[in-house]
């Protein structure tokens, strides 16, 4: 048998003991071959296979050509060639790690501002950072710069009654007193950037889910379907005005509300595919403004 144990282990098991080397075994992933960089004993008939990246969800082929191979049966000393298979399939079911939480932040405008910087934090070099900003309907990121020299990408996007940004920084580059740096194309007094930090594996930006409401307390998604079955999802809400008091949607962790309160940042690690999912968040404060909502979901 063979199963996937992580993101780069394949564990063969076999009926009896055998002696191997990586001779005559390959793997396929959408049809190109993976480089094995390694092969050790885990007991004396079960062996791992080092290879390279696959996220959860992969499938991937493997053979054994008896011809070139060097994979002998341990019984009775002797050892005799194991036979050829062609093709046999390999899904990775487990998540290729599991998503710590490390820490996050907000800051907002007070008056016009043309950008914003964040409070030092510490950025752990392999970690992943997410970073959620808010502008008005006429205003731009024109920058998203960090202390480290990371570069931040833009995953999803909204405008409808202002502008709603999420970007990713994936296995940044660490540091002790790391600050982000926000710049708008021009003068803004609506300003705010959240941002959280996570330990473990991404593998992949998978899409983007919005929604919007107009003079209501509450704001809820678009209908969406998780793709696999581990998926980290974040949640950007705001209302065109401050003094909002949120309430993130149901299952889903509060992460960050800014100073001026207009906007909440919120999220969730799925394990299992889910169906027809829609989020509603909301804010109890009167009079109710434009809301949004940017959702961005990622592999792990």
């Amino acid at each position: 048998s063979a199963n996937a144990i992580n993101a780069t282990t394949i564990r063969l098991t076999f009926d009896m003991a055998v002696d191997m080397t990586n001779l005559g075994h390959s793997f396929k992933k959408n049809g190109s071959n993976l480089a094995i960089s390694s092969v050790a004993a885990f007991a004396p008939n079960v062996w791992d296979f080092t290879v390279a990246a696959m996220a959860n969800g992969d499938t991937l082929l493997r053979s054994y050509n008896s011809g070139t191979g060097d994979t002998l049966s341990g019984d009775f000393g002797g050892g005799v060639e194991l036979a050829s298979y062609t093709d046999q399939s390999v899904t990775n079911s487990v998540p290729a790690s599991n998503l710590t939480f490390v820490n996050s932040d907000s800051v907002a405008a007070s008056a016009p501002e043309l950008g914003l910087v964040t409070p030092a934090f510490n950025l752990v070099t392999g970690n992943h950072v997410f970073v959620a900003i808010r502008t008005y309907s006429a205003t731009s990121v024109s920058s998203l710069t960090d202390t480290a020299g990371n570069t931040y990408t833009l995953d999803a996007f909204y405008s409808s009654q202002f502008k709603q940004s999420i970007y990713s920084c994936i296995n940044c580059v660490g540091n002790a007193n790391n600050v982000i740096t926000f710049g708008a194309s021009a003068f803004d007094a609506s300003l705010e950037l959240s941002y959280v930090q996570y330990s473990g594996t991404i593998t992949a930006f998978e899409q983007q889910v919005t929604g919007t409401s107009s003079g209501s307390n509450n704001v809820t998604s678009a209908s969406f379907t998780t793709v696999q079955d581990y998926e980290y999802a974040l949640c950007y809400v705001g209302d065109y005005a401050g003094g909002q008091v949120w309430t993130a949607p149901s299952g889903y962790t509060s992460r960050e509300i800014d100073t001026q309160t207009i906007s909440e940042l919120s999220d969730k690690a799925y394990t299992s595919i889910q169906t027809g999912i829609t989020l509603t968040a909301s804010s109890a404060t009167a009079p109710n403004f434009d809301k949004q909502m940017l959702i961005a979901l990622y592999r792990y």
